[in-house]
């Protein structure tokens, strides 16, 4: 016996219920450091040192290892590329800390970390998720650069659904979560593109020119662009307010 205690549970809880009970089993053994490894076996244990390597200087609180860094056995499938950049691409809009690899199942976190931390996504949005938590919080991200094998590729999902499942799990925590950056970006440039448009036809008129007469589209994309703004200034405030109200 190697001293490991097993935990168990009775039925499936997904990947983000087997996080939650990571973390509050870890909680109750007073550990200082928990590490996430994918069952998969496409990670290697052994690189475990260098990723609580950042953690034990002091220098993060929750560390990635990302699967960019190294050159791995089998190389990525361009799915899983493409996939990965646009869950990392949409996690960094509102990430103070840029990252590699948004969805990588291998990382460590402090102690820090595991007291603040709280699994609230049980699906496979609580890798961004906590992410977004931690860097809220305050919380030190690093990257460490691990090896991964996808010769030995454990799942069972179809590779487009559970993309397509994890990236609309993303954007509604992030819409929820940073509603300006959601609505905003979007209704910025919906408005830019209605102020080109209709100034298009102004200048067209003024100089003689045949007019598009794109000023009914110029209108709806400037009615969208405000729309967009006013929801995102609405949640984030209504959004400040609610957690406000849970501190007091």
């Amino acid at each position: 016996m190697a001293g490991a205690d097993v935990i168990v549970h009775d039925e499936r809880v997904g990947y983000g219920g087997a996080l939650r009970t990571a973390f509050e089993s870890v909680r109750g053994y007073k550990a200082n450091i928990l590490v996430i490894l994918d069952g998969d076996g496409q990670h290697d244990p052994g690189e475990i040192p260098d990723m609580v390597e950042p953690i034990i200087r002091e220098e993060a609180d929750v560390v990635i290892g990302s699967r960019f860094g190294l050159s791995s056995i089998n190389r990525m499938p361009r799915y899983r590329r493409f996939g990965i950049w646009v869950i990392t691409w949409l996690t960094n809009l509102v990430l103070s800390t840029r990252i590699s690899d948004a969805q990588s199942g291998f990382r460590a976190f402090s102690r820090r970390a595991i007291e603040m931390l709280v699994v609230k996504n049980l699906g496979m949005g609580v890798s961004t998720q906590l992410l977004l938590d931690a860097d809220e919080l305050g919380l030190m991200i690093k990257e460490v650069p691990v090896s991964v094998r996808y010769d030995l590729d454990g799942s069972s999902k179809n590779p487009l659904i559970h993309g397509m499942v994890v990236v609309s799990q993303v954007i509604g925590y992030i819409a929820n979560r940073h509603p300006l950056h959601f609505f905003g970006v979007p209704g910025i440039f919906l408005l830019l593109v209605g102020v080109i448009l209709g100034l298009g036809d102004v200048l067209g008129y003024r100089s003689g020119l045949p007019i598009m007469e794109l000023s009914p589209l110029s209108g709806l994309l400037l009615l969208g662009g405000g729309l967009c703004l006013l929801f995102g200034l609405f949640f984030t405030i209504s959004g400040k307010k609610r957690r406000l109200e849970a501190f007091v």
